[in-house]
């Protein structure tokens, strides 16, 4: 594939990437370097500020300048019709009671949109990646559920009182909440944690509001990949449900003049779980061994490509239909990890054009029957019965080992061909040959985040302190008021309390992660501030008087105050809140001394006699009476 591909395969230890910039013809090579894990970094967009003068500011021949009228070119027709439809569904949006950070983002998307629906000048590429940004700006809109909230008891004059009550309905609407604990080796990945179980790689990255993994932009030498951090046994059934989207242009259907690539494959494989494909002609697949998978391709590969490309010649498939579509097609690699196989290639439809379309992965594991879905067109093929045109032999051998496990990667790339390449995730159901499942409970049995799970070998002990995706989910929750009660390891035999470990098994464990609430009252803030001389180093005796203060307005409470003001206040029942240092102190007006109303008269002000320094202490001690 020498334009761009996205591809889902078995497998993903990372290979170094080629993408490849070429014509159907004669296509050139270049090689992107790529690292095995995600650099951690995404492109944000910031829309220009809008910002209000509230002075009148005067232009001089200073400060201005003419410029004489420029010819201006003629432009390619930009299509802004989606544009209009998505600006229009963004501005109906209802955003109150919407987070500040939502209300900013969607602002920022709609000011962008205007004025790119305005310009004149403006790209294709830009109008779409506007479309991108204002549909997931869209899409972290979030219904309002309700809160119920308890009045604090009693009321205190100018008091300010941080609620520390919480809406339980902690989950979207819509997600799957809870670990199934009659099959604790069954998995189920929806968008909300879904980073506890995928790695991304390369340019790709994770929106969660949207559940998106946008693996490329439309522009060239990128290549974005997912793997799953946990093997899937292909004794049982799995499915991956979403949308994918891999752009706009493809083999035969240029926008703008500009060619489209590479596509998105999907790997499955039985090597290590982080091993990562070639990108280019291979999509994904290169270099991994015994591997087989589905790929989505926009980039037809007429003629053979290099032999370090690790892929074969595109079908010519449907009489001439090849020329001028986006394919997709099962394909397979040897036990060298050269893609040795494409079969049952066949016309997307519907074919790219920028939008989501509906794509679906299902594996029978009793049967081994492999079926993919995309929009209205299936494929379907049998791991066990399937010849040499559809998977390699080796492969074959290697996937139907009774002994065999799964790993699962996808990976999408862009060359001379280019697109905005994305998968979108509803819901993924696998099953894991060793899982420890982490849940998280209120007192109630109420589920507070979405579960996360620890990954590993078999026998290898793990210590939940380095597990990020825990440790985070419990950040979040204590940030909200709670307090860890308990680690409930009823379901969990392996787990070391005193280590804070546990011990991957053949099947599944569950450890519940209980926390008890906060009290309704909420933190009160003093009714006065302390007066400190710097707000950001507090002296040990402003941080006591600052003590001292919060304690008497919650009685029965303790208070850790820290060099900047705050102050974290531990309740009876154990529950902790926080007051900020802007609620507990401020800067003292230079301890209250008054300057004389009039200056002394002196002869050199660098060295006063002493009639005159006995001036000055008169006038000052007058000012400052007592002093």
């Amino acid at each position: 594939m020498f334009g761009c591909s996205l591809v889902f395969a078995i497998g993903a230890t990372l290979a170094a990437p080629t993408v490849k910039a070429d014509s159907v013809e004669d296509k050139a090579e270049a090689t992107v370097p790529t690292s095995s894990e995600a650099t951690g970094n995404s492109t944000t967009y910031v829309a220009p500020a809008v910002t209000t003068s509230t002075e009148t500011s005067t232009a001089t021949s200073a400060t201005t300048a003419s410029t004489g009228a420029e010819t201006v070119p003629s432009l390619p027709l930009v299509d802004k019709t989606k544009l209009e439809v998505v600006l229009a569904q963004a501005k109906a949006k209802n955003l109150d009671g919407q987070e500040a950070s939502v209300k900013a983002e969607v602002a920022a998307t709609i000011a962008e949109a205007e004025a790119l629906v305005a310009n004149g000048t403006a790209s294709q590429a830009e109008v779409n990646q506007s479309v991108e940004r204002l549909t997931q700006a869209i899409a972290s809109v979030k219904e309002v559920a309700t809160v119920t909230t308890e009045e604090a008891s009693g009321v205190t004059t100018e008091a300010t009182t941080t609620t520390r009550v919480r809406n339980r309905r902690s989950l979207s609407e819509g997600t799957s909440r809870a670990v199934d604990e009659t099959r604790l080796d069954r998995v189920t990945v929806t968008k909300d944690n879904f980073d506890s179980f995928f790695k991304e790689g390369g340019t790709a990255n994770y929106d969660e509001t949207s559940g998106t993994i946008k693996l490329t932009d439309d522009v060239s030498g990128q290549v974005g990949s997912a793997y799953l951090r946990f093997k899937i046994d292909p004794k049982e059934d799995f499915t991956f449900t979403g949308k994918v989207d891999i752009g706009d242009k493809y083999e035969g259907h240029k926008v703008n003049g500009r060619d489209g690539g590479d596509g998105v494959g999907f790997v499955f494989h039985t090597g290590n779980v982080d091993t990562i494909g070639q990108s280019g002609a291979s999509i994904g697949m290169g270099t991994i061994k015994n591997a087989f998978g589905f790929k989505l391709d926009s980039w037809h590969n007429t003629s053979t490509p290099n032999a370090s490309d690790n892929a074969p010649a595109d079908p010519k498939y449907g009489g001439n239909a090849w020329r001028s579509n986006a394919f997709g097609a099962f394909y397979s690699s040897n036990a060298a990890g050269r893609v040795t196989t494409i079969g049952d290639a066949k016309v997307l439809n519907p074919s790219p054009n920028g939008q989501w379309v509906d794509f679906k992965i299902e594996y029978k594991g009793q049967t081994k029957e492999f079926i993919v879905t995309y929009g209205s067109e299936k494929w379907s093929t049998n791991l066990k019965t399937a010849n040499a045109s559809t998977i390699a032999p080796n492969a074959k051998t290697a996937l139907n080992n009774s002994n065999a496990t799964y790993a699962l990667s996808f990976l999408g790339s862009t060359g001379s061909g280019t697109n905005l390449q994305r998968v979108q995730i509803e819901k993924f159901e696998f099953t894991a040959p060793q899982i420890v499942q982490v849940a998280f409970y209120d007192e109630a049995g109420n589920e507070l985040a979405a579960s996360s799970a620890i990954p590993g070998d078999r026998d290898q002990v793990v210590n939940l302190s380095n597990i990020e995706a825990v440790q985070k989910a419990i950040t979040k929750i204590k940030a909200k008021g709670y307090t860890l009660k308990e680690v409930n390891s009823d379901k969990a035999e392996t787990y070391n309390s005193g280590a804070n470990t546990v011990t991957l098994r053949s099947g599944g464990q569950l450890l519940k992660y209980v926390f008890k609430e906060a009290d309704s009252k909420g933190v009160k803030a003093p009714t006065t501030k302390t007066p400190v001389q710097d707000t950001t180093a507090l002296t040990q005796p402003e941080k006591d008087a600052v003590k001292a203060a919060v304690e008497a307005a919650n009685p029965g409470a303790q208070a850790e105050v820290s060099a900047n003001g705050d102050t974290t206040v531990t309740f009876p029942d154990g529950t902790t809140a926080t007051l900020t240092g802007s609620q507990t102190v401020k800067e003292a007006d230079s301890k209250g001394v008054k300057a004389p109303t009039t200056k002394t008269p002196v002869q050199d002000t660098t060295a006063l006699t002493q009639p005159e320094k006995d001036a000055v202490k008169a006038a000052v001690e007058a000012a400052n009476p007592g002093a």
